[in-house]
């Protein structure tokens, strides 16, 4: 059989979607599902596509365990065999992000998925008309005979961010992060891009208001704020005034924090500075132009060389400034396939003398120190952590132990609490209790020494003359 793909996306689909907004049940659940998938400001009509798209092929109906696409199978029994092979092989999508590596106008494309590296035929009349060699695509393809079309939900971007995208799947490769990427995780990355503003455009007003209400989020006052301004001012290097601002701040999440370091870094790099002859670094960098592939690599390298320079194993600041400058050197002169065996030296190089740019200093100031950073909720844990130890030292084991397993629900990592809810269970005399609570301390940290000393004891104690070394206090713990 020989369908046009491109009527079959304007048939099949369309009757698809038309059987989803007549169904009474579909038509319930696609109103309550609205609410699950992420909003973002963009046009709308881009959002509604992606979130149709996610609900006819991702979103299992309640009590059905099945996507719309099977249920819609499943009572068309009667639909002629050709038509129902085309909606089972439907069933063989995937969505992702594709490099296209070949288009022939008004026909087809060939479309890599950069999470698996399998390549896709894709047939495509219209479509093909607007792609070119090195685009991406965020989008869904479906399978169709000896090959595939798009589900009409992709969106391209340039070939100029490539490069970037190529080595943020290599990087999740390398530490065996899940590759599958699904509509809605897609929707998720949007959202962000779209709701976060970017602090590099906003003019200083904008930057300072946006500044001061972050700041009020964490728990600071205005004065805070005028002494970060003070501190820019005669500083040459941001870091030690965001410290002093990032230790006293307690954020209502980790994003929040994220975001007031990239407002505080955007609002340094725009004021005049005393060491730079009241220029900005801002001004400095004006006759500077970095292109949308030299910020994606050096956007990547930075990355690479958080996971590679460790600061906690220098307590000599001079040598991790050369040993983040020297793993500079190696990351950009590494050739690699992502780059079609160009090191990032050579591509950020090539691009500078498109864009008329001489300069050929690439090297750029890194900084691997690491703020202290406090959440509400790891403020809460202290708290709770704090008010356990107190209980525990008045004898009040029971109470204690109520403290501990709140704190567990908002870290239950930490091998410490589980040791002291061990030594709380003992008190009570709840030896299997006590055994869980030592176990989970080991797996945590294997060589926790106190556990260990805790764990050899009650092993050897039977519950009877635990009563014993209640009294004796024979137990240790943190305090």
């Amino acid at each position: 059989m020989s369908t046009d793909n491109q009527g079959v996306k304007n048939i099949y689909l369309s009757r698809l979607k038309a059987f989803i907004h007549d169904d009474k049940r579909l038509v319930r659940e696609y109103q309550q599902a609205e609410g699950e998938f992420p909003h973002f400001p963009s046009i709308y009509e881009q959002w509604e596509a992606m979130f149709e798209d996610w609900f006819i092929f991702d979103r299992k109906l309640e009590g059905l365990d099945r996507t719309p696409l099977q249920y819609f199978i499943d009572l068309h029994r009667d639909m002629p065999i050709a038509e129902r092979r085309i909606y089972e092989l439907f069933k063989q999508n995937v969505y992702g992000v594709f490099e296209v590596r070949a288009v022939k106008i008004g026909k087809e494309l060939i479309a890599k998925n950069l999470a698996s590296q399998k390549e896709y035929l894709v047939r495509e009349r219209t479509g093909t008309k607007q792609l070119r060699k090195g685009q991406c695509i965020f989008g869904r393809v479906l399978s169709f005979e000896d090959h595939y079309i798009l589900s009409g939900a992709g969106y391209a971007y340039s070939e100029e961010v490539l490069y970037g995208i190529r080595l943020f799947y290599k990087k999740m490769r390398d530490q065996k992060r899940n590759m599958a990427l699904n509509q809605r995780d897609m929707a998720d990355i949007f959202s962000n891009i779209s709701v976060r503003k970017n602090p590099d455009q906003m003019d200083m007003e904008v930057l300072e208001q946006e500044i001061r209400e972050k700041l009020e989020e964490a728990g600071l006052s205005d004065t805070t704020f005028v002494e970060m301004i003070d501190g820019f001012k005669k500083s040459d290097e941001p870091f030690e005034v965001i410290a002093r601002v990032m230790k006293k701040a307690v954020f209502p999440s980790e994003e929040g924090c994220q975001y007031l370091l990239e407002l505080m870094h955007a609002l340094w790099n725009k004021m005049p500075h005393e060491s730079m002859g009241g220029l900005s670094p801002e001004e400095r960098r004006k006759s500077f132009i970095r292109g949308p592939q030299e910020r994606a690599l050096l956007s990547e390298m930075t990355g690479f060389l958080h996971d590679m320079v460790k600061p906690d194993r220098y307590r000599d600041m001079k040598k991790l400034d050369m040993a983040i400058a020297k793993a500079q050197q190696k990351w950009l002169d590494t050739k690699t396939p992502e780059l079609d065996g160009k090191s990032p030296r050579e591509v950020i190089l090539e691009e500078r003398q498109r864009l008329g740019n001489e300069d050929t200093d690439i090297l750029i100031r890194v900084s691997a120190r690491q703020f202290h950073i406090t959440t509400r909720r790891e403020k809460e844990a202290e708290e709770l952590f704090g008010a356990a130890l107190s209980l525990t030292k008045q004898d009040r084991y029971k109470e204690a132990l109520d403290k501990y397993q709140q704190y567990t629900e908002i870290c239950d990592r930490n091998h410490v609490v589980w040791g002291n809810m061990g030594v709380a269970n003992i008190m009570l005399g709840n030896k299997k209790e006590a055994l869980r609570c030592l176990h989970r301390a080991l797996a945590l940290k294997p060589d926790y020494k106190i556990a260990k000393n805790n764990l050899r004891l009650l092993e050897h104690t039977s519950v009877k003359d635990l009563k014993k070394y209640r009294h004796e206090q024979k137990m240790e713990w943190i305090e």
